[in-house]
């Protein structure tokens, strides 16, 4: 369908260093950083304010939004 976004490539990695994860969002290497902790949210939300903070409520339910600007 022309005109909508596409999705061409999903890459699902696994990070497993807190810092990495943090430090690979902020600099737009990810698009998606899954369940920060407390303590890193004020700095991401410096880091990238145009970021969105989602939570689920403690469903255990993941909504994945893509980002289709790019």
């Amino acid at each position: 369908m022309q005109g909508l976004p596409h999705r061409h490539q999903l890459d699902w990695i696994t990070l497993p260093d807190e810092a990495k994860k943090v430090s690979a969002f902020v600099s737009g290497k990810i698009d998606m950083y899954e369940e920060p902790t407390k303590e890193q949210v004020p700095a991401i939300k410096a880091s990238r304010p145009d970021a969105k903070l989602m939570g689920s409520g403690g469903l255990n339910w993941y909504h994945i939004r893509f980002q289709t600007e790019k």
